[in-house]
């Protein structure tokens, strides 16, 4: 980012990742892809707003006698006979920063 006085503007974006969320335990979050638009290393640049997003899924490894039944959005992916495991459908996730 460069800014001078009153005037800003976004020169590149990198680095841009997900993770899980505080609190979500006994979950693990797989980050499958990140994007920009616009893209990073884009002529578009420099520019006062940039989107940026990431896909990904959760997994969670649930013993059988909790009861748990993987809740909407959920499917098994994994049995043993003392757990269960439940992959989410992918989420997609994104954010908009605007300098004005």
């Amino acid at each position: 980012m460069y800014t001078s006085g009153s005037f800003g503007e976004i020169q590149n974006c990198t680095g841009i990742g997900s993770k899980m969320a505080v609190g979500m335990s006994g979950s693990t979050w797989t980050q499958m892809y990140t994007w920009s638009d616009p893209a990073t290393g884009s002529s578009e640049f420099p520019t006062t707003s940039v989107t940026i997003g990431a896909s990904g899924y959760y997994v969670r490894v649930v013993s059988n006698s909790v009861g748990f039944s993987g809740g909407a959005g959920f499917t098994v992916t994994g049995e043993t006979s003392s757990t269960t495991t439940y992959t989410s459908e992918t989420q997609n996730l994104t954010y908009t920063w605007n300098l004005y």
